[in-house]
């Protein structure tokens, strides 16, 4: 988020009053992602979300963003 000058703040709002751009998709490790956009603070901002659940059923999930 540092190295690309994205807040904490404009990550929320991708969440809340985005649009699903892409996905849900299955990658080729059996990960469903999705990528959620929205334009905040004057540019636009991409979410990339990954949902993994393990096979003792915990589930973690990882954001990127762009």
């Amino acid at each position: 988020m540092k190295e690309r000058c994205i807040s904490m703040k404009q990550i929320i709002c991708c969440f809340e009053h985005g649009d699903i751009t892409e996905g849900p998709y299955l990658d080729a490790r059996g990960t469903c992602k999705a990528n959620v956009s929205v334009r905040t603070a004057g540019e636009y901002i991409t979410a990339t979300v990954a949902f993994k659940e393990t096979t003792n059923g915990d589930l973690s999930v990882v954001v990127t963003t762009f």
